[in-house]
């Protein structure tokens, strides 16, 4: 999205060129794995493409209660943070990405938080949901309280130490959802027809 000297397609653009290739390479439902900004495009492929769907993992879900105004505030408004050296130079890169033109066009002038909003019911069963307790963008305890509430159909995989993008990059974070995605994963060598039904949820806690 960012870093780009063309322009940046809009969240409908992707989830419609993936469908395409989907149905290109012959596939006729996938697994959606998405992560911080990828999971706008899934919520529009969710919205507009549901048999395409088989399940989802979402990492660091920003589609999730993206009517609260948290996102946009802290990653565009919020000032740095003068704390410590190391809590100062995680803000300086973010005020690079702040002014980068493909990102303030898509977070300022196209960015349309109530076709991207996801909510519980919008979810398929056993979806895995990874959460960030010390996620600096994402009002992840208020995710975490509503998913617990309304969402007993998602997994629910929360880490309270874990920052916005740690799970991608640790292979032991990463892990747990995938171990989450097992339920209703086919066994290895297995070969199913329609892609199979969705498992029920849970909640995987490290507090």
């Amino acid at each position: 999205m960012g870093l780009r000297v063309c322009r940046v397609p809009a969240p409908d653009e992707v989830a419609e060129r993936i469908v395409w290739d989907l149905r290109r390479m012959g596939y006729g439902r996938a697994v959606f794995v998405a992560h911080s900004y990828g999971t706008f495009v899934l919520a529009r492929v969710l919205k507009r493409f549901p048999e395409r769907v088989h399940n989802v993992v979402m990492l660091d879900p920003a589609a999730i209660l993206l009517a609260a105004p948290d996102l946009l505030y802290n990653f565009i408004y919020k000032g740095p943070c003068t704390d410590s050296w190391a809590a100062f130079s995680k803000d300086a890169v973010k005020a690079v990405c702040q002014r980068d033109p493909g990102l303030a066009a898509t977070m300022c002038r196209k960015f349309y938080w109530h076709a991207l909003n996801l909510w519980p019911e919008d979810i398929p069963a056993g979806a895995v949901v990874f959460v960030a307790g010390r996620d600096a963008l994402l009002p992840s305890g208020a995710i975490v309280r509503m998913l617990e509430m309304f969402g007993r159909h998602v997994d629910l995989v929360y880490d309270p130490d874990a920052e916005h993008a740690h799970a991608p990059l640790h292979v032991d974070e990463f892990m747990r959802a995938v171990n989450a995605m097992r339920k209703w994963m086919p066994a290895a060598g297995a070969v199913t027809a329609g892609g199979g039904t969705a498992g029920g949820g849970g909640c995987c806690r490290r507090d």
